[in-house]
């Protein structure tokens, strides 16, 4: 059973990382995932 802040805080941590992922995908000038 997860702890609601626990769950929230991971959910930013992963939107974060995938927006870095797709921004340094748009400076490669190759296709967003």
């Amino acid at each position: 059973m997860y702890n609601i802040e626990e769950l929230k805080k991971a959910i930013e941590e992963y939107i974060q990382f995938y927006n870095e992922i797709r921004f340094l995908a748009k400076l490669k000038g190759s296709t967003p995932i």
